[in-house]
């Protein structure tokens, strides 16, 4: 077994450190951190864990994200900086649903097999992964004896900790308690927008006496956006878009559901040429080929998932409203690169929010967030981040709200399932059990179906999930109701009649005909 890197400091030699990563260097035990995009909190959370390793260096560091694009950025991310330190392949392993796909794209053949055969061992000191990667173990599936081995005395790192719905939650809740006080292993939870009362929930269980905090003088350095509230929605803005379009400025459009996004993206793709549209409906082979492209773009339009870790720095940015935690999430596209200072190197820019969304926007977020979040804001000129953090207080100031007896049942009983585990016994759960955790279908667009059946009639397994994407639940029952479902047997994937467009994705109203297949 390989084992990790002893002197993280070796690898990130800054000239200087921020004061979150000097604190990190020296931190030993379980811990949490709070400070802003950018400000270097993946190289502290590192240190963290070189500081934290055994006599003998043989702890596992499980590095986790809520989201498979931030994954797989990270992935290749540790690979270029670890590689001085290892003479063979396999010091860092990705585990998420799709690795498999995404490994096969980026190795040749003989060098895919290899690293593969690698991530499912205990072999790699380092594993970028999301947290059901660990999780599905204690539901005793399939090997969780060797996975569970692996997680003693492991040091867990959770990044952007705010970004999962409840349920989730909860089940990495009573995952963090029995690995602190069952499997003597070292936790540490991250994020930019963590609410107090998220805090003080894992600080208690944790045992950690204050949360790690970047000071005042050194945050102000963070001060990048200034706030605009918009009356109206987005249509009712357009001309305001396209003129910041015209004046040759990156523009970061964010709507919060597919069709709005879709919709704008109708009405601004005519104002230049280098434009994209992302959204989670695109199947992976066009959703890669944006996402390469992204720093090229003088306008994207999106949804939610342009607020992971996305390699793109845009100078402006227009949102439909939403919590405060997902519009800081989204203001984190604009103005990322900083001077030798330390300062925005664009100074300060421009934040849109407008006053109004879509109709369908109460089925994606509680509108009670949505209200308090513009009500804090509507004041608001510059956006310093102690003012954030409070306004992040304020809009969570109930916590889970409506949602804490979910957090509580599901906490309790994931604690029932993991004191349940017995050694070479199987558990009565099914992997079916395991996957309705997630809200998500794989199925492939009907006009790629003889694409996708010749891949698997070659054998080109790999090949065949790039005509892949993934719906919701919601979205699948009514495609059924609407008996737009084919589930094809021999190939045993399902098939949706929806229309869908390479630059658009899957437009879920309209149904296939094969004279428009592209």
């Amino acid at each position: 077994m390989l084992k990790p890197i002893s002197d993280m400091y070796s690898v990130y030699n800054f000239e200087k450190l921020t004061d979150v990563q000097n604190k990190c260097l020296s931190t030993r035990g379980n811990s949490i951190v709070i400070s802003p995009t950018g400000s270097g909190k993946t190289e502290a959370s590192l240190f963290w864990s070189s500081a934290n390793l055994d006599k003998n260096s043989g702890n596992r560091i499980f590095y986790t994200l809520p989201y498979t694009a931030s994954i797989n950025a990270m992935y290749n991310r540790l690979l270029y900086d670890f590689s001085p330190y290892y003479s063979t392949n396999g010091y860092v392993s990705l585990l998420h649903g799709k690795a498999t796909y995404f490994l096969y794209k980026q190795y040749d053949q003989e060098q895919y097999k290899e690293v593969k055969n690698i991530t499912k061992k205990i072999y790699s000191p380092y594993k970028i992964m999301t947290p059901f990667q660990s999780i599905k173990h204690f539901f005793s599936l399939k090997g969780y004896e060797m996975g569970i081995l692996e997680m003693y005395r492991g040091l867990f790192i959770f990044d952007e900790i705010h970004a999962y719905d409840t349920r989730t939650a909860g089940l990495i809740y009573s995952m963090c308690s029995h690995l602190v006080n069952e499997m003597d292993a070292k936790v540490m939870v991250m994020s930019a927008t963590l609410p107090d009362f998220l805090k003080d929930l894992f600080q208690d269980m944790l045992d950690v006496d204050e949360a790690i905090k970047m000071n005042e003088g050194e945050s102000n350095k963070y001060l990048r956006h200034r706030c605009n509230i918009l009356d109206g929605n987005i249509f009712d803005n357009m001309s305001l878009i396209a003129e910041r379009i015209q004046a040759n400025e990156k523009v970061l459009v964010v709507c919060n559901t597919v069709k709005q996004a879709q919709n704008v993206y109708n009405h601004l793709q005519g104002f230049t040429k280098k434009s994209a549209l992302l959204h989670g409906k695109f199947v992976l082979r066009d959703r890669e080929l944006i996402e390469k492209n992204l720093q090229n773009l003088d306008l994207l339009v999106g949804t939610q998932v342009i607020e992971v870790s996305l390699d793109m720095d845009y100078d402006v940015c227009f949102t439909e409203p939403a919590p405060i935690d997902a519009l800081i999430q989204r203001f984190g596209r604009v103005n990322r690169k900083k001077n030798s200072e330390g300062y925005p190197l664009k100074g300060i820019c421009d934040v849109y929010i407008f006053s109004e969304g879509s109709e369908s926007d109460h089925y994606i977020y509680d509108q009670n967030l949505v209200k308090k979040t513009l009500d804090s804001l509507a004041s608001v000129d510059l956006m310093h981040e102690t003012m954030l953090h409070n306004i992040v207080n304020d809009v969570y100031g109930n916590g889970f709200g409506k949602n804490q007896k979910l957090f509580d049942e599901t906490k309790e009983r994931f604690k029932e399932i993991i004191d349940n585990i017995a050694p070479f016994k199987g558990s009565h759960f099914k992997e079916s059990d395991f996957y309705n955790l997630f809200n998500s279908i794989e199925a492939v667009p009907s006009n790629f179906k003889s694409e996708y059946q010749k891949c698997i009639n070659e054998g080109r397994i790999f090949d065949s999930m790039q005509y892949t994407l993934q719906l919701t639940t919601g979205q699948y029952y009514r495609l059924l109701g609407e008996d737009r479902v084919d589930y094809d047997v021999d190939c045993r994937q399902l098939f949706i009649d929806a229309k869908y467009l390479r630059v658009m994705g899957l437009l879920i109203d309209e149904p296939y005909f094969e004279n428009n297949i592209l």
